[in-house]
């Protein structure tokens, strides 16, 4: 499992949320760790958006280290 800089997150912080990239044969696997919500979901959009853009055969969005959905998200 290969790890890179997630471009997404560089483009500024937001409460609440951590999300590690990573790459696992030809798939992409965007992990958000934390509580969703509206002030962060520009944040994982910007994160999926740049997974996409390096085209992987899978995109998987791993939810399972979210600790908190808000209904605004």
């Amino acid at each position: 499992m290969a790890s890179y800089d997630d471009l997404a997150q560089r483009a500024g912080p937001a409460p609440d949320i951590h999300i590690r990239t990573t790459t696992v044969g030809r798939a992409v696997v965007c992990t958000p760790a934390g509580n969703l919500h509206s002030e962060n979901e520009e944040q994982v959009r910007r994160a999926l958006e740049v997974a996409l853009g390096r085209r992987p055969a899978v995109l998987v969005v791993d939810l399972s280290e979210v600790r908190m959905f808000t209904p605004a998200a």
